[in-house]
């Protein structure tokens, strides 16, 4: 694991039983995986109807699929759309990037880095969502683990 740069981290993540060097970067919106690993662990990568540009690793790409991901992090499971995109470069030790776990999906999951201890801080993993559509229904949603 490492933090050489604020924010971001590296850290394996199990997917679909292949472990992908995942960055955790606070500060990308978004979760990209580059297209070899998507297609190596067997993801079903679709097309996007509205494409979009993203600025990622210093260039601007254009991003035109998408796939859904099911994994786990030090046996948390979790699920996230990721973008596909050719490559993402490689981490501070030269490996290359497979998954970057973007923010957004970082608060949706209640993962933090702790920088401190230069290591994810899955204390408050996520296990349970409770969801409130209006002051009548109630629904809770209690992941299963994989």
């Amino acid at each position: 694991m490492e933090t050489k740069r604020k924010g971001r981290i590296s850290e394996l993540v199990e997917v679909n039983g292949r472990q992908l060097n995942t960055l955790f970067d606070s500060s990308a919106i978004r979760s990209y995986i580059s297209r070899k690993s998507a297609e190596e662990v067997g993801l079903k990568i679709e097309k996007l109807k509205n494409v979009f540009e993203a600025g990622l690793g210093g260039r601007v790409r254009r991003i035109d699929e998408w796939c859904f991901v099911q994994g786990n992090i030090k046996d948390n499971p979790f699920h996230l759309i990721s973008w596909v995109v050719e490559e993402l470069g490689q981490d501070e030790k030269g490996r290359e990037i497979e998954l970057l776990f973007g923010a957004t999906d970082m608060q949706v999951w209640n993962i933090h880095i702790d920088l401190e201890k230069e290591r994810l801080d899955l204390s408050r993993f996520r296990k349970e969502f409770i969801e409130y559509p209006s002051k009548f229904v109630f629904f809770s949603c209690k992941q299963n683990t994989m």
